[in-house]
């Protein structure tokens, strides 16, 4: 975007040797004398927009040439995006090319009309200039202690010039300038960073395209959301907020190392959420230190946006276990009773994505090199491991990586297979197909829907006693040698995983490095990385999740009363009732006693490491 500026300008006289600022052209006997310098074609800061980097040079023979402008802020930094509230100073590397040589005065001056807007901020005498006697190029800019630069400021009200937002023919108020989806999304030091047009193109895919394909792949693969979104049952609209964690940003938005996640708030009572996307991934830094799309990133996007939105989903349909007694989903309390473990949360999402296809190397540990099989024994050393154990979140939620995604992954998996199995069956891993793990998870989703709890449906539909049962039992002892097929025995999980990881690595090939996808929304024995793959919608018909021209949190559309009549881990929501905080005094005790003890096993290493040291030095000395 570069217009022409008006032509009103102003003289400015440069006191510049021309000997000394242009020695390699100052006395060449062929120069063609050029007068009437100006500069043409330079815009002045706009709202959100890249800042013009080049400055056209014009003369009365009609010569013209181009020159960079480098724009700094008052700290000397060098910016490429104009930010609201910031003042920015042009810096010209002015320069006459070889074969032209500017005509001066008597003393050795010349010349330079400058642009209105310049002349504004300018005012007069303010010039400040370097030469670099190796290329003969004039840096030249404005004293920034007499400089008005207020006038360099980001004002969004008037695009062309940086005047009163008055019209004086009809005094009335110029509307203010239409943000660019750019501003509306992007971090403003990511725009910096990354590009205007980098982000314009990245928004563009995501809310057009990816984004509104993920929402209807989710659509069509679960009955439960169909309905749900017939009936208004899931959220209408969604926040996008775009950042790059390698750029410090002003605002606390943006978590560190996530590649995109969905945050949930309550504003007002109500329910909000907006996707937060990191682009530190996907756009990577070539040799010349510019950005460019990772192309090898994309599967890796789409999977991880299919997954958050999975989460969006559960908030708005399944919304009772993502509350705690402070009435809305906090980390922090995942511990209370009601909301689901973090094993569920995580486990449903990452079997949407390629669950199989990226923790393959996770489940590795237990794999023989030599039959490129996995090993029943070898999963159960594996789980042996606390951090592995789905019900490790009880002990810490921040360091259960492996047990809310690994373990939650096939704990989601083995919980689908049974729900969709007949009371008695026999739930084998070495056939089970993605179809039949889906249909089970959506069974799961119904029922929690209609406020049945994740303790009764695991009651109910399979043989343990409930949720805490079955998050004890699952992977931890072996099966019964003389009665394999038994159900009730708890090594049977174990079995089924071993089993299940054994059939997705018959669909993968070691040789070509294609790996099962293992996403329950498609058949398990395909091996393309992203999700995405075939579908063709937009963002026109778009059911739910429509992203809103906005960074900040979107109020759900979801009617309360329904979102709540769903069921968490125990219990139906109820704002009347106390059992939640009672849990919750009861957790806390808990947490405390836990870290007592921690504190003496800590004071039990230094006890012993002080008796190792006295040891030492007496076998020291003696």
């Amino acid at each position: 975007m570069r217009s022409r500026i008006k032509t009103f300008f102003i003289i400015l006289t440069i006191m510049l040797l021309v000997g000394n600022i242009f020695p390699a052209t100052a006395f060449a006997a062929n120069e063609t004398i050029v007068t009437g310098i100006r500069f043409e074609e330079i815009d002045a800061p706009v709202a959100g927009q890249p800042l013009d980097s080049i400055a056209t040079i014009a003369t009365d023979q009609g010569i013209t040439w181009d020159i960079p402008v480098i724009w700094v802020d008052k700290s000397g930094a060098a910016a490429s995006i104009a930010k609201e509230g910031q003042s920015y100073l042009p810096v010209f590397a002015f320069y006459v090319p070889g074969g032209y040589k500017v005509k001066t005065d008597s003393t050795g001056a010349f010349s330079i009309v400058l642009p209105e807007y310049l002349q504004k901020l300018l005012g007069s005498d303010q010039l400040l200039f370097a030469l670099d006697d190796t290329t003969g190029i004039t840096y030249i800019t404005y004293n920034p202690e007499t400089t008005n630069n207020n006038l360099y400021s980001y004002h969004p009200e008037n695009k062309e010039t940086n005047s009163s937002s008055h019209d004086e023919n009809n005094n009335t108020e110029t509307p203010p300038r239409e943000l660019t989806q750019v501003e509306i999304h992007c971090a403003v030091n990511t725009i910096d960073n990354i590009g205007f047009d980098n982000l314009n193109w990245f928004v563009s895919l995501i809310k057009n395209t990816i984004e509104p394909r993920a929402v209807a792949l989710l659509i069509d693969s679960f009955p439960a959301y169909k309905t749900a979104a017939d009936n208004g049952e899931l959220g209408k609209s969604i926040g996008l907020y775009v950042y790059d964690s390698r750029f410090e940003e002003e605002n606390d938005k943006n978590p560190s190392g996530s590649l995109a996640y969905v945050e949930p708030a309550f504003n007002d009572a109500k329910l909000c959420y907006f996707i937060g996307l990191n682009t530190f991934r996907v756009f990577v830094q070539t040799e010349e230190e510019d950005y460019i799309f990772n192309e090898a990133g994309m599967g890796e996007l789409e999977n991880t946006i299919v997954h958050e939105l999975m989460h969006a989903f559960m908030f708005d349909y399944t919304r009772t276990g993502w509350i705690t007694a402070n009435g809305w989903y906090n980390p922090e309390h995942t511990e209370m009773p009601n909301s689901f473990p973090p094993w569920f949360e995580e486990g449903i999402a990452t079997a949407v994505e390629n669950g199989y296809q990226y923790r393959e190397n996770e489940y590795g540990y237990f794999k023989n090199d030599e039959t490129n099989s996995y090993i029943y024994d070898g999963l159960i050393e594996w789980y042996s491991i606390p951090q592995n154990k789905i019900n490790y979140y009880q002990t810490s939620y921040k360091d259960a990586v492996y047990s809310a995604y690994s373990g939650g992954y096939l704990a989601l998996v083995y919980l689908g297979a049974y729900v969709n199995a007949e009371q008695g069956e026999i739930i084998d891993g070495t056939t089970i197909t993605s179809e039949q793990v889906r249909n089970g998870v959506n069974q799961i989703l119904e029922w929690l829907h209609e406020g049945k709890s994740l303790d009764e449906i695991i009651r109910d539909e399979t043989n343990y006693s409930g949720l805490q049962e079955f998050e004890e039992k699952f992977l931890t002892e072996p099966a019964d040698e003389n009665d394999p097929d038994d159900e009730n025995d708890p090594g049977a999980s174990a079995q089924f995983a071993t089993d299940f990881l054994n059939q997705l690595n018959s669909y993968s090939d070691n040789e070509t490095g294609e790996i099962a996808n293992g996403s329950i929304l498609y058949d398990f024995s395909k091996t393309s990385e992203s999700p995405l793959e075939g579908r063709t919608e937009d963002s026109s018909n778009q059911e739910a999740y429509f992203i809103e021209n906005t960074q900040e949190h979107v109020a759900s559309t979801v009617n309360d009363d329904v979102a709540t009549s769903s069921a968490g881990s125990y219990h139906t929501w109820d704002e009347s009732d106390d059992w939640m905080e009672d849990d919750a005094e009861e957790q806390a005790a808990k947490n405390d006693n836990m870290e007592d003890m921690e504190n003496e096993s800590t004071n039990d290493i230094e006890s012993i490491s002080e008796v190792e040291e006295e040891t030492t030095e007496l076998e020291d000395a003696s």
